[in-house]
C-alpha cells in the first residue's frame, strides 16, 4: 500500500510470467563535466543482449514486443505479470512536459 503499483503475489503470477525476465538493453547517454556525470538519459533506442558487450542471453519476447510498441519499463513488466498498469488519462500524457532535445541531436525537419 502506498505505492502506485500493484501488488503481485506469487501464487497469482499466469505460467507465461514465469520464465527469466531478460530486457531489452536501452541505449543511454551520458554527458561528462570532469570526471562527474553532468546528465543522463534514454536516447529512446534500444539494442539486443547480443550486441552488447558482456550481455549473454536473449531478451524475452513478451518485452520487447512491448518495447518495440512504446509500452516498455514498468507497464510491460506489470502486464507480464498479469496486473497491467492503467493507462494515463489522455490530457496528464498531453500535459508532460516535452523531453530536450539532445544538445548534439540533428535539427528537426520542418
Amino acid at each position: 500500500e502506498g505505492t502506485p503499483f500493484p501488488e503481485v503475489k506469487l501464487d497469482e503470477l499466469p505460467d507465461s510470467a514465469k520464465v527469466e525476465m531478460v530486457f531489452p538493453v536501452e541505449v543511454m547517454k551520458y554527458t561528462l563535466e570532469g570526471d562527474r556525470i553532468k546528465k543522463a538519459g534514454s536516447t529512446g533506442e534500444t539494442k539486443a543482449p547480443a550486441e552488447v558487450e558482456g550481455a549473454n542471453a536473449d531478451v524475452t519476447p513478451y518485452l520487447q514486443e512491448q518495447w518495440d510498441a512504446g509500452k516498455g519499463g514498468f507497464g510491460a513488466i506489470y502486464s507480464m505479470l498479469g496486473k497491467p498498469l492503467p493507462e494515463a488519462p489522455a490530457e496528464e500524457a498531453a500535459a508532460a512536459p516535452a523531453e530536450e532535445p539532445a544538445a548534439d541531436a540533428a535539427p528537426a525537419a520542418e
